[in-house]
């Protein structure tokens, strides 16, 4: 069949049209299928995360909004990421997931890199476990235990939260406003003694008067639950952190007084654990109860080293803070010589506090802070 130069044109014309055409529609297919996959892989990495955090909140009894979950590395089976928890956003915890049978299970959940042996059986992609160590072979470390009796204690008292201990002549106390440390010489490039009491002043560390310790303290990964113990004559829960590759064994004491969690944690730093020290230092926690008396006379000379005697006093000269970082209590200068005056203070301000002896008067001869009755604000 003969065909015309223009009837041949038009068909050419037309194939190009059909191809733009078929093109174009190729491509909106391409765009809308990238569109369907990256919608259905959106809801899957929601889904994955809701499976972990499910994971978490059920094993460590927390609600979500009380669980922070980072994913670092994934694939459709593993993932690796860190957990926090707000109670104590400060610690943050590695963990590892996998998938098996369609259900998410976590491999591995603590502070310090995780065990060869603990992932070997998942199959766990290289670059997610390439930090993963081979624990050395354990060795009989020689450490003699001290003769308690033999060494100097210390008495560490604080007048904010009302309490003292005593601590081993062996160490130095750090005071803070939240928190006061005893850590013994370096031994073998670690401090041991090494020990914390810990009063912080966030919600946590500040619960309802009355609160059960038991229903408000809550476990964290790599901590197992320690024996039944009581520190002040209080509940306490006693938590054990088992000696890893990068972190010390350690064992962690939680009570409440009124409405202050408190906190005492002992890090057994180089290896060594002397339980003899350790109780001495537990069994000697006390709270100084307030006693609060009316003065009717008072004597012109002080006697004694009662309560009542040290805050006695005739004129203002009697009268100094005692000594302290952020004192709240006046006492008659006589007595300044029986307390310690802690190496290191925080910087913070406390208008309630009494920082000089203009701060304190002598009124109905007894030494006050005038900072307290004056009602000034923090």
């Amino acid at each position: 069949m003969l065909i015309s130069k223009k009837t041949f044109y038009l068909w050419t014309l037309a194939a190009i049209l059909s191809v733009f055409v078929i093109s174009g529609c190729s491509k909106d297919s391409e765009d809308k299928k990238d569109d369907n996959n990256s919608f259905t892989n959106s809801v899957v990495e929601e889904d994955k995360s809701e499976a972990i955090m499910a994971l978490f909140t059920e094993k460590y009894n927390r609600d979500s909004e009380e669980v922070v979950i980072t994913i670092h590395k994934e694939t459709d089976n593993y993932v690796r990421g860190s957990v926090k928890f707000n109670e104590e956003p400060e610690e943050m915890y590695l963990f590892l997931a996998a998938k098996e049978d369609q259900d998410w299970q976590l491999v591995f959940e603590g502070a310090s890199a995780v065990p060869c042996s603990a992932i070997e059986e998942y199959n766990f992609p290289e670059d997610m476990v390439s930090d993963c160590y081979i624990p050395p072979v354990a060795t009989e470390v020689d450490h003699k235990e001290i003769d308690i009796d033999s060494i100097d204690w210390k008495t560490y008292s604080n007048d904010v939260h009302a309490y003292s201990v005593e601590y081993p002549g062996i160490c130095n106390a750090f005071a803070a406003d939240n928190n006061v440390q005893f850590t013994g010489e370096l031994n073998n490039d670690d401090h041991w003694p090494s020990i914390s009491v810990i009063h912080y002043n966030s919600q946590y560390y500040r619960p309802a008067a009355d609160t059960d310790v038991n229903e408000w303290v809550k476990q964290f990964p790599g901590f197992t639950k320690g024996g039944d113990i009581s520190i002040a004559g209080l509940p306490t829960v006693h938590f054990v952190q088992e000696r890893t590759a990068n972190v010390f064994a350690g064992d962690y004491y939680y009570f409440i007084k009124g409405d202050q969690l408190f906190s005492i944690r002992i890090l057994h730093t180089d290896d060594r654990v002397d339980w003899n020290l350790y109780n001495r230092f537990l069994n000697s926690f006390t709270f100084v109860e307030e006693v609060v008396e009316e003065v009717e006379e008072m004597p012109t000379e002080v006697e004694g080293t009662d309560v009542d005697s040290q805050v006695a006093c005739v004129t203002d000269e009697d009268c100094v803070p005692v000594p302290g970082c952020h004192p709240h209590q006046c006492i008659n200068a006589n007595f300044v010589d029986q307390y310690e005056q802690p190496e290191m203070c925080t910087l913070q301000f406390e208008c309630s506090a009494a920082y000089n002896a203009e701060d304190c008067l002598c009124q109905s001869n007894v030494c006050v802070n005038i900072n307290l009755t004056e009602g000034c604000t923090e």
